[in-house]
């Protein structure tokens, strides 16, 4: 049986880029899978800053906003910071109707994050 990662991780001298490869996240399978990549990337490296890239998503299920507020937590129990960056507007919208937009690092781009670290 084979693995198929639903990210890509990138490692830069200042973070640890994972880009989300699915365009939806909604089914709870999905949203755990992911979620554990996320979690296994963080807790295998010794980066301050994450940054995940949702430039491919287009459609994210509410489940997914309390995996990210828990991946920011322990980002932040890193002392890190996390960024988080390509989120179209529907989704932008979710985080500012739910009021989480001012919990978040928004970047527009993986390169706007990196210079504003």
């Amino acid at each position: 049986m084979s693995f198929e990662s639903h990210t890509i991780l990138q490692h830069t001298n200042l973070a640890e880029i994972i880009k989300i490869k699915e365009s939806k996240v909604y089914d709870e399978a999905m949203v755990s899978i992911i979620n554990d990549e996320i979690n296994q990337a963080i807790d295998s490296n010794d980066k301050k800053f994450i940054i995940l890239d949702f430039s491919k998503v287009k459609y994210l299920s509410s489940s997914f906003l309390g995996k990210i507020i828990s991946i920011n937590k322990k980002v932040k129990t890193k002392e890190g910071k996390l960024f988080l960056v390509g989120l179209n507007v529907d989704i932008m919208e979710v985080f500012q109707i739910t009021k989480l937009e001012k919990f978040f690092n928004f970047q527009s781009s993986v390169e706007s994050a990196l210079d504003s670290i």
